[in-house]
């Protein structure tokens, strides 16, 4: 292990690093370093590399790291996005938040799966292309990349095709500039990936900007916090997927917050029962209203299957937060909201909320 963290007078490494052949993690955080040696390149059972902070920072060529599991380079104004990353084997995480590059490398899409890469703050690309992200797995965080116009929807759609159990997240907010049928078509596929994920046991879950409920998504309402509709042969339900728009003018989103959907069903026999759905998330500075998607299967399936064949579904949903160490709840923070029941076997669609008919 290297530890070069805060190191500020630290000009550079020597050239000879590639001869530490068991060397698995080099923290260079934060130091002084501008460049790194070629023979890093040498370094076969590195696993972790991390040159975050490091100010217009030249990298070698990386294709000798194949044991590389984490790559962190925050902060570090590069203008150029590495052509050598394709090449990495055994990556696992990748994190270039607030750099200074237009695009990605088209050899991205040599890397196998399970790549995460993490992109926030990197305000310049304007495309993140198919091609280039098409290996895809796991996650991809391009929160607030203000001039992003487009983004990848196929990594969505490998849900069907993916093992059980594993999960997608997509993370867009503050992204203003994504065009209108961007935006549409990912929180559509978003939609129709959560409905295909419950078979699979898996998880999709995705954080854009925008102020509208998926058209897709069965029952919506216009405004509030809150809906209620009749849910037709609960037996046969395995979860839900829900929506919330948040608006940030109502309350500054928190640093962190966990959302509340509490689901109240009610048969004629009188017979009820409770549950609740949360998804976490970490808030960023955001102007505009972003919209969360996230799905959760039934857990009390007991108690749902004591209740009549048809029974009305109420849910209200909520925003759980701490502010100055003392926990707030806030109803007013979520404008719109919206949920879709997913069952066993493909339903018709229903009619509306008494919401949306008004």
């Amino acid at each position: 292990m290297l530890v070069v963290s805060k190191c500020l007078n630290l000009g550079g490494l020597p050239e000879n690093l590639g001869n530490l052949e068991s060397l698995w993690i080099l923290d260079a955080d934060e130091s002084g370093i501008t460049k790194l040696p070629s023979s890093v390149n040498q370094l076969r059972q590195l696993q972790i590399l991390n040159c975050s902070g490091c100010k217009s920072l030249i990298l070698p060529s990386l294709t000798g790291l194949t044991s590389l599991q984490s790559l962190r380079l925050d902060y570090c104004k590069i203008f150029e996005f590495p052509n050598s990353i394709g090449s990495l084997s055994s990556r696992d995480r990748l994190r270039f938040r607030r750099n200074g590059f237009k695009s990605i490398h088209e050899s991205t899409k040599q890397l196998p799966k399970l790549w995460s890469p993490d992109l926030r703050d990197c305000k310049r690309p304007k495309v993140l292309p198919e091609s280039s992200l098409s290996s895809l797995h796991y996650y991809l965080c391009a929160s607030n990349c203000t001039s992003l116009a487009s983004a990848p929807i196929l990594f969505l759609l490998q849900v069907k095709n993916g093992p059980r159990g594993s999960v997608r997240y997509l993370q867009f907010e503050n992204c203003i500039n994504l065009y209108e049928v961007s935006c549409k078509n990912i929180m559509e596929c978003a939609l129709a990936a959560q409905l295909q994920s419950m078979v699979n046991n898996c998880r999709v879950s995705l954080r854009i900007a925008g102020s509208k409920v998926p058209q897709g998504m069965r029952y919506r309402n216009s405004n509030g916090s809150s809906l209620s509709f009749s849910l037709d042969g609960p037996h046969d339900l395995m979860g839900f997927s829900f929506c919330a728009v948040l608006d940030p003018k109502i309350h500054p989103f928190p640093k962190f917050a966990t959302i509340y959907c509490e689901a109240l069903f009610t048969g004629e026999s009188t017979r009820n029962s409770c549950e609740a759905f949360l998804e976490s998330f970490y808030g960023s500075e955001s102007q505009s209203e972003n919209v969360l998607l996230w799905s959760t299967p039934i857990t009390k399936r007991d108690i749902l299957d004591s209740i009549d064949c048809i029974c009305k579904a109420s849910f209200q949903f909520y925003v759980q937060y701490y502010d100055g160490g003392k926990q707030e709840i806030s109803e007013e923070l979520i404008v719109k909201c919206g949920v879709h029941p997913i069952f066993k076997h493909k339903r018709k669609p229903r009619g509306k909320t008494k919401d949306e008919e008004k």
